[in-house]
């Protein structure tokens, strides 16, 4: 903010600073700043993870640096699997319940993103979004607002053959046209709702 003050002890012999009651001899004027600091992934590509692998890590980055400490609300978005945030490699950073701290003067924290291990057989994805509606006043959101991790499911499928009506002897040699028994293709664990199978190849040897 600025105040203009009328000096009355350089103002010309005839002049002098009113005294009438509604006469003001300074005015103040408050700047408000409009620039806006900005706070964005570094990278805006996908990173791919694996249940139980190696950390992946992006940048979040605010520009121009910090004069106080800051509160980053971030969404996360997708998958239900078990998996952990967060910003060991950063010394003026922390992660905790969706929010990342940064302390004043700092610029960036590393977020490492590490997938649990789940029980169930899919691929998932996970988006870590900017919240933009609950950035703290004078933050924007810069190019890129999102990170998105792929996780790929390190879970297997046992295939097998079940046999129905089995003769006595044990496997399921038949005669030629005769339909004494069945065989059943087992997948264990059973897919899930929207997932589509793969079929096995089969050796007829």
């Amino acid at each position: 903010e600025i105040t203009l003050t009328i000096d009355a002890a350089k103002l010309p012999d005839e002049y002098q600073v009113s005294s009438l009651p509604s006469a003001r001899n300074s005015w103040t004027v408050k700047i408000i700043d409009v620039d806006k600091r900005m706070v964005s992934f570094q990278s805006g590509a996908d990173s791919s993870a694996t249940e139980s692998g190696d950390a992946v890590m992006n940048d979040l980055a605010i520009s121009p640096a910090l004069a106080d400490d800051v509160m980053i609300p971030l969404k996360i978005t997708g998958s239900t699997s078990a998996y952990s945030i967060s910003t060991s490699s950063s010394a003026g950073a922390s992660y905790a319940d969706g929010m990342v701290s940064f302390i004043s003067s700092e610029s960036s924290a590393a977020l490492e993103f590490q997938a649990a291990n789940d029980t169930d057989n899919r691929d998932e994805t996970i988006t870590i979004t900017i919240d933009a509606d609950r950035l703290p006043p004078g933050y924007g959101v810069g190019d890129h607002p999102a990170w998105t991790i792929n996780i790929a499911d390190n879970d297997t499928r046992s295939v097998s053959f079940r046999y129905t009506n089995t003769p006595a002897w044990g496997g399921l040699r038949l005669p030629e046209g005769d339909s004494f028994g069945s065989i059943a293709l087992y997948i264990s664990p059973a897919l899930e709702a929207g997932q589509t199978p793969r079929h096995p190849a089969f050796d007829t040897g």
